[in-house]
Formats: structure tokens, C-alpha cells, sequence
């Protein structure tokens, strides 16, 4: 092998070693991101189950048991860690006036969750991109970006 077989091998070698391991910047970010918004989440549900298991044993002991029995099924709902699926969480869920209030105040937290964390995660690829695009990886500045 020639001396300039060598370094063209060389120089394809450190490059993909440099792209595999800013890759891992992005993965690091998008990890990190996920983390954090599925703590922030699962103390806000832990919050809520806490005050649900509560109103049902309040609706229970002034004999409303029909409420009681609604506010059971939402408890069993975000009991059930089968169940991790957000969407089907906001389902809205008939029931008494007390449910509907907890029920919109969880709603509600988890949304600003959500917002707060996606700018959050929004600014932090704004930063990758331009370091990427800075350091001359525009291949890496361009996949950051179609996140």
C-alpha cells in the first residue's frame, strides 16, 4: 500500500470515528431529553394517583359510590404500568365535578411539562447544529436540524 493509500485510509477512518461519535452527542441529547420529561411526568402521575385514591375514598365514605366508582377506573388507569400510553391517560373520563377538576389540572401540568421540556430540547439542537456546523460536519449539522 502507498504511502498516500495510507493516509486517504487513515483519514476515511478518523473521519467516520469523528461522525460515529457526534452521532452519539445527538443520541446523548435526545436520551437526556427523554429522561428528564419521563421524570417530570411520572411525578406529576404519581401526584395525581396520590389525590385520586384520596377523592375515592372520600366519594366512597359519603356513600357516593357511583362517583367513587369512576374515580376508580381513572385510578385503575394510571395505575395499570401497562397502560403508559398518554393519549389514552387524556381521554376524557365521565364522572363527578371533582374528577373533571383533577382531571384538567393533570392535563394541564403534563402540558407545560411538555412545553417547557420541547424548548428546552428545541434550543439544545440549535446549539448541536451550530457546534456541528461550526466544526465543518454539515452532515451531522443537516440531521441534527431534521429533528
Amino acid at each position: 500500500m502507498t504511502h498516500g493509500a495510507l493516509w486517504v485510509s487513515l483519514l476515511l477512518l478518523l473521519m467516520l470515528q469523528i461522525s460515529w461519535a457526534e452521532s452519539i452527542e445527538l443520541r446523548d441529547l435526545r436520551k437526556k431529553w427523554q429522561d428528564a420529561n419521563s421524570a417530570e411526568m411520572n411525578e406529576v402521575e404519581g401526584k395525581y394517583l396520590k389525590v385520586l385514591k384520596e377523592l375515592q375514598e372520600s366519594l366512597t365514605k359519603a356513600n357516593r359510590l357511583e362517583d367513587a366508582l369512576a374515580v376508580q377506573a381513572q385510578v385503575k388507569l394510571f395505575s395499570d404500568e401497562v397502560s403508559r400510553d398518554l393519549s389514552e391517560k387524556a381521554k376524557p373520563v365521565a364522572g363527578p365535578p371533582e374528577l373533571l377538576r383533577l382531571q384538567s389540572i393533570y392535563e394541564n401540568e403534563i402540558k407545560v411539562i411538555e412545553e417547557k421540556n420541547g424548548r428546552i430540547y428545541f434550543e439544545s439542537l440549535k446549539s448541536l447544529q451550530k457546534k456541528f456546523a461550526k466544526s465543518g460536519n454539515l452532515e451531522e449539522a443537516v440531521a441534527v436540524k431534521r429533528r
